[in-house]
């Protein structure tokens, strides 16, 4: 194994050991601590992602086209999305249909964690010992699909958490993007 994937392993591990049991959301604050740990989580990969774009933007083995200097910017800003979606849980509310939002929020974890895995299958291909042309004409276009995907999942996850609405399922527009 290595050491790209035994990181990408270990980073999807912590998320998987952080997804909420939600039988203890009972309260803004309980809700609030047990999101803290998955966020955090999910914070830290994401962060590790974007560790991983900059390295290749500051210290390339050849220079960057603009074309590949936009890309990594584009990414970066996806990144930046799905922070900003980790980061906006403070208008939690409790509901009365506590099982319907448990059940709500599990197939949110579950969609966002299928994005998860399939983003940190493709960023951890990119070595900063290996030009990034490649990786950027191959994988660019998908990993920005499946980050602004991740955003979007986030959003929705937030949204069931604020009682305002059940996630939907996905589209078939989205499970084409793939």
């Amino acid at each position: 194994m290595t050491a790209s994937a035994a990181v990408a392993s270990a980073e999807l591990v912590e998320v998987f050991d952080t997804v909420p049991e939600y039988v203890d959301y009972d309260s803004v604050d309980a809700v609030r601590e047990f999101e803290t740990d998955y966020r955090v989580a999910l914070g830290r990969i994401t962060k590790a992602w974007g560790d991983a774009l900059l390295d290749v933007a500051e210290r390339p083995i050849a220079p960057l086209t603009q074309k590949e200097i936009r890309t990594i910017d584009a990414l970066l800003e996806r990144l930046s999305d799905v922070f900003e979606q980790l980061n906006d849980f403070e208008r939690t509310r409790i509901r009365a249909d506590e099982i319907g939002r448990r059940e709500a929020l599990r197939e949110a974890d579950a969609r966002i964690l299928r994005t998860l895995e399939e983003t940190a299958d493709f960023v951890h291909e990119l070595h900063p010992s290996r030009a990034p042309s490649l990786w950027l004409q191959r994988r660019g276009g998908m990993v920005y699909r499946r980050l602004r995907r991740l955003a979007q999942q986030l959003r929705a996850r937030n949204q069931v958490l604020r009682g305002w609405k059940k996630p939907r399922s996905e589209s078939h527009d989205e499970v084409q993007s793939r």
